[in-house]
């Protein structure tokens, strides 16, 4: 070719470690009843998302396009969580109205959030289920801007508000269902100790709400490090086992 055509990137992945460091995830659980919800904003692609649920893995998505690449790909709609903050009513209803009785969870960043999927969820006729993302007020040991535990984050539902939350869902039994709680204290992470804080931040809440009733699952994260040369010494598989 010549220096004037134009040139396109060509990107190669290597599918057999991807589903291998998946595993190794997984195995890290032990015994321990789990879900591995692989984050589908990493990569879209296809080929990607299908190997992951062929390893074992659901899928966290956190856009409707990105709901419809996860079921496109044959991932099952009770393996799957929506995140983020800024969820369309559009969205809502997808999520809701995935499946025999909609997604796993719409995970809610907002005391707000509530009022709008117990809505959308009275025009579908269907029961939301949905769980709670906390900020649990912890600061990772990682980049500023990939750091999203610390109370100055515009992410989860902070830690006073957390009653509001439960009171909002508690008025509402017939369109809402809390099933789990969690968090996500941002990205890079490259040693356990903050990621086991924050859990047992969530644990705590868990402990109070479950004297009214049992959930189903705890959310403790994900931002496992990657090592770009730098060294990484946490694996995804220890934090598998200290959590």
């Amino acid at each position: 070719r010549t220096n004037h055509e134009p040139r396109t990137p060509a990107y190669v992945y290597d599918l057999d470690a991807i589903t291998d460091a998946a595993r190794a995830l997984i195995a890290g659980f032990g015994t321990t009843p789990h879900l591995v919800a692989y984050a589908v904003k990493a990569n879209t692609a296809g080929t990607i998302v299908k190997a992951l649920g062929r390893a074992g893995c659901g899928a966290e998505v956190v856009s409707g396009s990105e709901l419809m690449v996860a079921l496109g790909c044959g991932i099952p709609a009770d393996a799957i969580l929506f995140s983020g903050v800024a969820k369309t009513n559009i969205e809502i209803d997808q999520a809701i109205g995935a499946g025999e009785r909609g997604i796993l969870a719409l995970q809610l960043e907002s005391v707000e959030e509530i009022g709008r999927v117990v809505a959308r969820a009275r025009a579908q006729g269907r029961k939301a289920r949905v769980s709670l993302r906390v900020n649990p007020d912890i600061l990772a040991d990682t980049h500023a801007h990939v750091a999203t535990g610390h109370d100055e984050a515009k992410f989860g539902i902070a830690l006073e508000d957390v009653e509001t939350a439960f009171e909002a869902i508690d008025r509402a039994p017939n369109d809402i269902e809390l099933v789990g709680m969690g968090c996500h204290i941002g990205s890079q992470l490259t040693k356990v100790d903050e990621y086991v804080a924050s859990a047992e931040v969530v644990l705590g809440l868990v402990a109070r709400r479950q004297q009214v009733q049992r959930l189903q699952f705890v959310d403790v994260g994900g931002g496992f490090g990657v090592d770009y040369g730098t060294g990484c010494p946490a694996k995804p598989s220890d934090f598998a086992r200290a959590i």
